[in-house]
């Protein structure tokens, strides 16, 4: 389809991002999130690389129409070049545009801050080389360098479709073995030790007891809303559960009392 304005404004958002193409300027499109962000963007070269040119009504169609035009006669003439930005400005960009879009990016901001950000902070992105990587992958622990991998490739595939990056660095490495997933279990009597303790510990103390009790994700009753629950039930709505599934918990008497003695706020069990 043709992209216009009354074509920008009438995109509706749906459960995910979707990149609606312009037929008249090829790689050309509006990209839109499932918040109903508009932003203009062009897919271009042989690994589809995606540029976003700016967020629409602050960049107009005519102007991003010209930028990808301005693009792809540089790529034709071997004269584009990405613009340069350090590591630790890119890091807060991407925090700030695209981890809060989605439900871990907290995960992502955590990970990429704790083990990557000390040795690459002052470097731009264009000079991270797999030779700057190797020592932080190396130093990490199996499960820790796996996880850290799959965000770090999310990191430099955003740089890239910011124009930051031609290529990932992470293209010549290979990917961590994933670690050997956990067999041993807290015992009966380990559990009646942690139990025992938590009732000393206030809010965290509870939130812990319904770890307990619900066998749930540490997040998913971290971030509990009051709206959440339901009579002698605590509904988990699709959105907030890692598996995008709807999770029903009974509530029994033990957790009924443990979430009323807790100074919910903003809607949330734990402020």
């Amino acid at each position: 389809m043709k992209i216009s304005d009354a074509t920008i404004r009438s995109l509706k958002p749906t459960g995910k991002q979707v990149m609606h193409r312009d037929s008249t300027l090829p790689g050309f499109g509006v990209r839109i999130t499932p918040k109903g962000a508009r932003s203009f963007c062009l897919m271009h070269g042989p690994e589809r690389t995606i540029t976003t040119l700016g967020r629409y009504p602050i960049i107009s169609l005519a102007e991003a129409r010209e930028a990808a035009k301005r693009i792809l006669a540089q790529k034709t003439l071997g004269q584009y070049q990405p613009r340069s930005i350090r590591f630790s400005a890119a890091l807060d960009l991407f925090v700030k545009t695209h981890c809060s879009e989605i439900k871990t990016g907290h995960e992502y901001e955590r990970m990429l801050r704790r083990e990557f950000f000390p040795s690459l902070q002052s470097l731009t992105l264009e000079k991270i080389t797999p030779h700057d990587l190797a020592p932080i992958f190396d130093a990490l622990s199996p499960s820790i360098a796996y996880h850290g991998y799959n965000y770090l490739k999310a990191f430099f595939n955003w740089a890239i479709q910011r124009s930051y990056l031609e290529h990932s660095p992470l293209v010549r490495m290979k990917k961590p073995k994933k670690g050997k997933a956990r067999e041993r279990v807290l015992t009966d009597d380990e559990l009646r030790c942690v139990w025992n303790v938590t009732g000393n510990l206030g809010t965290y103390g509870s939130l812990v007891r319904l770890l307990i009790l619900w066998g749930c994700r540490r997040g998913e009753v971290a971030a509990l809303r009051l709206e959440y629950v339901k009579e002698d039930w605590v509904v988990l709505p699709a959105h907030a559960v890692k598996n995008n599934r709807e999770h029903r918990i009974p509530l029994a008497p033990m957790a009924r009392e443990l979430l009323s003695s807790v100074p919910a706020k903003s809607g949330y069990a734990f402020a």
